[in-house]
């Protein structure tokens, strides 16, 4: 049980941390915070243990893919987000979506791997079809 709440302890830091950059900047590194900000809030448990939230979590990635269209982190996490929700069609779509937005030439082998992360979920969903 203490690991569990050293890891509460350390995702209300980043938390914390995140909301600072969002305050400054949420447009910057790709919507970087709001991405960030909503990974914690849908993969953190929410009350009475966490503060997860999946309202808070959905608009902050809808935020993200709107502002950084071209972000392929913010749309693999908007497409895993709704396919933990049990979205598949719309996770389906945002994740192909995804798959077409141009390579990063300038991260190589973060952009190949963030692709097969994405084709595999794409995978799942399928099987679930």
């Amino acid at each position: 049980m203490a690991s569990t709440f050293s890891a509460l302890t350390l995702a209300k830091r980043a938390r914390d941390i995140l909301q600072k950059a969002y305050d400054l900047n949420p447009r910057a590194l790709d919507a970087g915070a709001p991405t960030s900000l909503a990974v914690l809030y849908y993969r953190v448990p929410g009350f009475p243990l966490g503060f997860g939230d999946t309202k808070k979590a959905r608009a902050l990635l809808e935020e993200a893919v709107r502002t950084a269209p071209q972000s392929l982190d913010a749309e693999y996490f908007y497409g895993d987000f709704l396919y933990e929700q049990h979205e598949y069609p719309k996770a389906q779509s945002i994740l192909e979506q995804a798959l077409k937005i141009p390579q990063n030439q300038d991260r190589p082998l973060w952009d190949h791997n963030r692709r097969l992360v994405i084709e595999q979920l794409i995978g799942k969903i399928k099987a679930k079809a």
